[in-house]
C-alpha cells in the first residue's frame, strides 16, 4: 500500500515497519468513518510511549480539497497518525488488494508486516490496543 501525503510526499506501508500499523480505510464523506475518529485518537492515546504504534488512514476520497480539509478539522494529523490517498475513489489498487467493500474499515498489522485484526473499530479497537499494550498480541 502506498499513496501521497496531503503535503503530496509518496508514503508507504513498508516505511512504518518495526511498529504496529493500523490501516484505516475511510473517507470524509463517511459519517461511520467520522464517528471513529474519537476512538482512534484514544487508542493513539494509550499507547503513546508504550508500544510502537501508530495509523495510516488512507482516504477513499477523490477530492484532495475535501480529504485535507477533512484532516484539518477533525485535528487528525500528527506524528503518529499519517494521512495517504490515491484520490481514485472505490478504484483505488489498495482497496482491491485487501478487498476492502466498505468504511470505515481497518487493517492491523504486526511490526514484521502480518495481519493481526480486520475490521477493528470502537471497543474491539481500544480492548485490542490494550491487550498490544500489555504485551498479550504476539510481536510477529
Amino acid at each position: 500500500i502506498d499513496g501521497l501525503t496531503p503535503d503530496g510526499k509518496l508514503l508507504a506501508l513498508s516505511d512504518l515497519k518495526g511498529k504496529y500499523v493500523l490501516i484505516d480505510f475511510w473517507a470524509s464523506w463517511c459519517a461511520p468513518c467520522r464517528r471513529e475518529f474519537p476512538v482512534i485518537k484514544q487508542a493513539l492515546q494509550e499507547t503513546q510511549g508504550k508500544v510502537p504504534f501508530m495509523v495510516l488512514s488512507y482516504s477513499i476520497d477523490s477530492k484532495k480539497k475535501e480529504w485535507t480539509d477533512c484532516i484539518t478539522k477533525n485535528k487528525l494529523a500528527n506524528e503518529d497518525w499519517k494521512h495517504i490517498s490515491t484520490l481514485k475513489g472505490w478504484d483505488s489498487e489498495a482497496l482491491k488488494l485487501y478487498n476492502i467493500t466498505t468504511v470505515p474499515c481497518t487493517i492491523l498489522i504486526s511490526p514484521k508486516g502480518n495481519v493481526l485484526g480486520f475490521d477493528l473499530r470502537g471497543e474491539q479497537l481500544l480492548n485490542t490496543v490494550k491487550r498490544l499494550k500489555n504485551g498479550e498480541l504476539s510481536h510477529d
